[in-house]
């Protein structure tokens, strides 16, 4: 049974082989050998195809996980906005990270701020928000709803059209 990095590239393998009709090309010779690298959501993976008229084996020589727990972090991050109403993924030191806090703050709601720089794992959080759609950099990064709405300028642009009350509405705190 292939595990879900196994799947991944096993895909991505017959994906590379159909784009570039590996498959297909005419030659005179009737076996090619293929050296393909891999990378992707941190997946590193060098393999060999062997490829025979329409058929191709692959045997993966080197796959390593390194950079990728941020399958993991995805899954914080899914729980994190799934249990809370307004979650910013912020850092200590990033000011714009602050005015964002502040802002919501005043307008009566108190979001859940995950500090990545608190977090031991905050690095791994910080890529896996990049793989949602973070801008880079990817913090403050603002989760409304369980929605992603983005950063900064987002924020502040949803709140000068006079968008960013009605969204925070169910969240505000009575007083």
């Amino acid at each position: 049974m292939l595990n879900i990095y196994q799947k991944e590239i096993l895909i991505s393998v017959r994906a590379t082989v159909t784009a570039y009709g590996l498959d297909k090309k005419a030659s005179s010779v009737s076996k090619k050998n293929v050296l393909m690298f891999y990378l992707n959501y941190g997946i590193f993976d060098v393999s060999l195809l062997t490829i025979k008229e329409d058929n191709f084996k692959c045997l993966s020589l080197l796959v390593t996980r390194g950079i990728n727990n941020s399958f993991h972090k995805m899954d914080k991050i899914q729980t994190l906005i799934s249990e809370n109403g307004i979650v910013i993924f912020s850092k200590t030191t990033c000011c714009l990270s602050y005015v964002v806090t502040t802002l919501f703050h005043e307008l009566g709601v108190e979001p859940v701020v995950h500090e990545l720089d608190h977090d031991p794992e905050g690095w791994k959080i910080e890529k896996a928000l990049v793989n949602q759609g973070c801008n880079s950099p990817p913090v403050p990064a603002v989760y409304i709803g369980g929605k992603l709405v983005g950063s900064t300028n987002e924020v502040m642009s949803l709140h000068l059209r006079g968008d960013l009350i009605p969204l925070i509405r169910p969240y505000q705190t009575l007083g």
